[in-house]
Parts: C-alpha cells; sequence; structure tokens
C-alpha cells in the first residue's frame, strides 16, 4: 500500500442550496484523508449560500469560492471549479452530496496502488422523499480494450453516480463537460476510453434524488438548452456520442478512421437498444453547435458521399463487402434523421445517378437503401 499523500481537488458548483451545501461541506471536511483543497462556484445564489461559504471559509483555509457574477447555469459552473483545480487528482461533488469519512482515504489508496485506473468511486446511495432509499447501479469497467471499456460503460451506465468518483487530474483536460442533456454519460464513457473505472463497495457517496420530480424538459429549458433535446433525448446522446467518437473527441484521434465509424455506429446501435430514439429534433444541428469549432457539417459530407459513390459501386458488383458496412453509417443517418442540401453539384449528380440507377436494378435492398440515400436530402 502506497503511503504517498497527494492534494485531492474537490469542486462543489452550487445555487441556491445554501442549508444543504452546509452538510455536504461538513462531510468534505471531516474526511479521514487531511490533504484536500476545496473549490466552491457559487452561481449566482439569490439565498444565504454567500454567507455559508464565508463561514466554511473563515473555518477552514482549504476552501477557496467563487462567486459568479451572473448565473451561467449548470454545465459551465461544473467546468469552473475544473479549471481551478490543482491537484494530483480530482472529483466533483453535487452541493447536495455527502460522502462517507472513509471516502476519499479509500478511492485514493486504491489509485494509488492501481496505475492502470483512471478513476474510483464508492457506491452511490440515493434518497427520495419519505425516506425512500436506494443503491444506484455501481460501475466497474475494467477491460484492457479502450473501446471495450466504452462499449460497456454505454451498455451499462444508468444512474451515472460514478460521475461523481476521483480521477487522476492529468486526464481531466482531455475530457469536457459537454453544455448539452446527458453530459455525466458522455464524460464517463470517455474516461471509461482513457482507463480502468472501479467502484468501492466498502464507502458510499450519498445524494438527493429529485430526478423523478422533474422532466427532461423541465431541466433543458433551465439550462438554456432550447433546440427540442427533450422530444428526443437519447438520440441526442446517440448522435452526440457518433460525432464526439468521429470528429469531436482528441482523444479517440489514435483511432483509425475505420475503427471509429465501427465504434460509433457501435455506440448507436446499443443506445437504440436500450432506449427509444425518435429523430425529431434536428440532431444533426445539435451537435453542429455543440462542435462549433470542429467542421463536423464538412465530415457528415464527406462521409454522405462516401455512402452514394459506394452505392452506385455496389450497384454494379453481385457481391462487394465493403457496402454492408457502408449500409450501416447509412442506417444511422437515417435513423438519427440527419438531412441536409446536397453540398456542391457533384452531389447533385449523384443523387440523379441513384435515382435512375435505383430503377433498373433488381435487388431489392439495394432498393431499398437507395430511398434511405434519397431521404438524406431536403
Amino acid at each position: 500500500m502506497s503511503n504517498v499523500t497527494p492534494l485531492i481537488s474537490i469542486g462543489i458548483p452550487t445555487y441556491n442550496r445554501a442549508n444543504k451545501l452546509k452538510k455536504c461541506l461538513n462531510s468534505v471536511l471531516q474526511q479521514s484523508y487531511n490533504n484536500i483543497e476545496v473549490i466552491i462556484s457559487d452561481n449566482m445564489s439569490s439565498d444565504a449560500t454567500p454567507e455559508v461559504c464565508r463561514d466554511f471559509m473563515r473555518q477552514d483555509q482549504r476552501i477557496k469560492t467563487y462567486r459568479q457574477t451572473e448565473n451561467i447555469k449548470g454545465a459551465p459552473n461544473f467546468n469552473f471549479v475544473r479549471q481551478k483545480f490543482t491537484g494530483a487528482y480530482f472529483m466533483v461533488l453535487g452541493d447536495d452530496d455527502w460522502i462517507d469519512p472513509l471516502l476519499i482515504q479509500s478511492c485514493v489508496t486504491f489509485l494509488e496502488d492501481h496505475p492502470d485506473y483512471i478513476a474510483a468511486s464508492g457506491q452511490t446511495m440515493y434518497y427520495r422523499e419519505n425516506n425512500v432509499k436506494f443503491k444506484g447501479v455501481s460501475l466497474s469497467i475494467q477491460s484492457n480494450n479502450p473501446s471495450t471499456r466504452l462499449i460497456n460503460t454505454i451498455s451499462q451506465v444508468v444512474d451515472a453516480g460514478t460521475f461523481y468518483a476521483l480521477y487522476r487530474a492529468e486526464i481531466m483536460n482531455d475530457i469536457p463537460y459537454l453544455n448539452v442533456w446527458g453530459m455525466d454519460y458522455y464524460f464517463l464513457c470517455e474516461v471509461a476510453f482513457q482507463g480502468k473505472i472501479i467502484t468501492l463497495d466498502e464507502v458510499a457517496c450519498h445524494r438527493n434524488d429529485n430526478s423523478h420530480l422533474r422532466s427532461i424538459k423541465e431541466f433543458v429549458d433551465r439550462e438554456g438548452h432550447v433546440d427540442g433535446q427533450e422530444t428526443d433525448p437519447y438520440g441526442v446522446i446517440a448522435s452526440i456520442m457518433f460525432w464526439r467518437i468521429i470528429v469531436g473527441g482528441d482523444i479517440f484521434k489514435k483511432l483509425p478512421d475505420y475503427d471509429k465509424l465501427s465504434l460509433a455506429a457501435e455506440v448507436v446501435k446499443i443506445v437504440s437498444d436500450r432506449w427509444q430514439i425518435i429523430g425529431e429534433p434536428d440532431l444533426l444541428n445539435i451537435a453542429i453547435r455543440l462542435f462549433s469549432d470542429k467542421d463536423l457539417l464538412a465530415k457528415y459530407y464527406d462521409l454522405r458521399t462516401q455512402i452514394m459513390s459506394k452505392w452506385l459501386l455496389a450497384s454494379k458488383l453481385s457481391k462487394n463487402p465493403q457496402w454492408y458496412f457502408t449500409r450501416k453509417i447509412l442506417r444511422i443517418f437515417n435513423q438519427l434523421s440527419f438531412v441536409s442540401p446536397p453540398s456542391n453539384l457533384e452531389d447533385g449528380k449523384m443523387v440523379s445517378e441513384i435515382m435512375r440507377v435505383s430503377g433498373t436494378i433488381d435487388d431489392r435492398e439495394l432498393k431499398t437503401d437507395a430511398k434511405q440515400i434519397l431521404n438524406l436530402f431536403t
């Protein structure tokens, strides 16, 4: 067992939960592990939160507090505390969470002794009104293959309590808190791609759960998302994860293009198998706006052109193994209702050629594929 005591950074984004924040902070300050810094970001609370922060700062010099000059919404406030950490490990806590006294010590000890693990958490215990208590779904992801770990995570994640784990700090800047519904799912999947995750049975993070009292629409409205995410929340997750793997995430650059597409396609399949995807909102433009620093639309056009080219080739050959994989991407584009006008004159010519050729061939599957290709164009 390691005797090293690295600095642990604990970020607490908060808004209008002064009384619950007290319980959260007391549980942190009463940890058996002492080498910690606590970073609080008050998201322009209108209750007694500023006074609570000042009182705790006077009691313990390990606490640092910041107050936003305006409400910057949830994900940006989470990101703010993350940007302030200086420790070798980092964890974020909800302002109404509290943790067992041995949680940090247990997680640090495990991670110091197991360098191939990137995150460790305790069990997650949830509490609702009338003293209803239940345990969250533990997430322990231990494959040696990065893509397998990501697939296992999106296959198993439910309540995402493992999001409040202790992480090695060096990976934190590579994985964003995406300002979109399902942020904790995306984050955990990318963490798993970077390394192994463990849930420790002997300690717990305790969380007040009010999710059943609030609709997805209420959540996305509160966060300022006005693009219809609430009408197809799992379509949003499938679309964002697809594009994150294809163009958005630097951590996926190590994968060859074919492996990126294979992984992204498998993720969409798993999401659609677990939940309902409607394809009602403009999922393509939601992703384009979210990844505004990436030329996502150009990649979409490129993939769409590849689909058309390979269909035309398949229509001339009795067997074309390349088309069977390309068909998967076509199915995803249709399932997620990715629609856009032709990007150039050449695309328009290929559309016309597909319309002509599809009327002359006997292969029913290829005829169906042609209809789906034409559905990609407005």
